[in-house]
């Protein structure tokens, strides 16, 4: 389609942002559609139990960056990034005082889940034993939410249909 009042050396240069945009447009619903939000979803929880048994085999070793249950932590991490990406419209209007007393279960996750980055953090200070210990427990009530919330937002949908 034509731009009108532009100069014919122009034309190609709009229609072809227009169409750039069109593709933006795409790969945005591809993005926030339901089956990649699955997949998303789905490697989250293998990636959360990947990362949990490398800590489990690794035993206290697990404080070197280069070991595999901080390798998968990290892209567990990113995963987790795409999962909040993917949900931002939902998190902005979340950010309400009515929406956030309605849904308790979210806010616990993301408190736990804030908790659980800060525990991060602190590891680029400095790595002791009782920064590992409090890092543990701070991952072992952060999975519990998860599972938690996995299973509120799976009876959600449920009741929904």
């Amino acid at each position: 389609m034509p731009v009108p009042d532009a100069p014919n050396v122009l034309r190609p240069v709009l229609m072809e942002s227009s169409e750039n945009s069109k593709l933006f447009i795409r790969m945005r619903n591809l993005f926030v559609s339901r089956q990649a939000k699955i997949s998303v979803d789905i490697l989250l929880g293998a990636g959360l139990l990947a990362a949990g048994i490398c800590s489990k085999l690794q035993g206290n070793y697990t404080n070197y960056w280069a070991s595999p249950h901080c390798i998968t932590s990290i892209l567990w991490f990113l995963l987790i990034l795409v999962h909040i990406a993917q949900h931002w419209r939902v998190i902005k209007a979340f950010t309400r005082k009515k929406v956030i007393m309605k849904n308790r279960i979210t806010l616990l996750t993301v408190v736990t889940f804030i908790v659980m980055t800060l525990s991060i953090f602190t590891f680029f200070m400095e790595i002791t034993i009782p920064l590992l210990h409090a890092h543990g427990i701070i991952s072992r009530l952060f999975i519990l939410m998860v599972i938690i919330h996995t299973i509120d937002k799976c009876r959600q949908k449920k009741k929904s249909r």
